[in-house]
């Protein structure tokens, strides 16, 4: 499937640093994807430090979001299959773990940044299942289903 093309994130892209961009995990674009979903959530949490009653959500929302990236990366730079379908499967647990903490962070469901962000978490999550659906795919482990 086709991705439509994200002016937004194309704009987050073009402003990286060459050295991130040169790496060979740069060409994922889920990787790109969490990365830029990352930035926007340190905004999103920004605006709400102030308010104690929300510090630990805030705190929360971070971590998994950003633990979706720092997954894929480790996952990337695994020698074996099974070692990249450990490290992903952390990736797309972090990611439905977002979906949880942005479902309590945005307690005014008119907010326009709740549709674009649980998109974004959406297509992320698409992306890393079809990287650990090809990853199966190389190994001869057979997986349990629920």
């Amino acid at each position: 499937e086709r991705i439509a093309e994200d002016s937004a994130l194309a704009e987050w892209e073009a402003r990286q640093r060459p050295s991130i961009k040169r790496d060979p995990m740069w060409t994922l674009r889920c990787y790109r994807e969490a990365l830029f979903l990352a930035d926007l959530t340190r905004g999103d949490v920004d605006s709400c430090r102030e308010l104690a009653s929300r510090v630990s959500t805030c705190d929360q929302l971070l971590r998994a979001v950003t633990s979706v990236s720092a997954n894929l990366a480790e996952g990337y730079g695994r020698s074996t299959a099974l070692d990249r379908i450990k490290y992903f499967n952390y990736a797309l647990s972090s990611a439905r773990e977002a979906v949880t903490w942005y479902q309590s962070f945005f307690i005014d469901s008119n907010d326009q940044r709740a549709d674009d962000r649980f998109e974004r978490l959406s297509r992320v999550r698409g992306m890393v299942f079809a990287l650990i659906k090809n990853q199966r795919r190389k190994t001869s482990r057979t997986f349990e289903g629920w």
